[in-house]
């Protein structure tokens, strides 16, 4: 959890968003690209949807973590 939490420390979700879109259309869309073949195309799309996923999960999982850590209390001390 501790790469996920210092990922997001460092990048906005919003952001994440915004660069891997901007790297997706440079992979599918520069002359000379490495997906010229509509197959190859598809893939890369495919590929794009997944990790989308893949970060909205891990960023869903980081606030749900932090929510979890803020409602359980603290378990008392023995002072025996």
């Amino acid at each position: 959890m501790l790469v996920i939490e210092e990922f997001f420390q460092c990048y906005h979700l919003n952001d994440v968003r915004s660069i891997w879109w901007n790297w997706m259309v440079e992979v599918v869309s520069s002359p000379g690209s490495i997906s010229s073949e509509a197959t190859e195309r598809n893939n890369h799309f495919y590929f794009y949807e997944k990790m989308e996923m893949l970060i909205e999960a891990c960023f869903i999982l980081k606030n749900q973590m932090h929510l979890t850590l803020q409602v359980v209390p603290d378990e008392p001390q023995n002072i025996a």
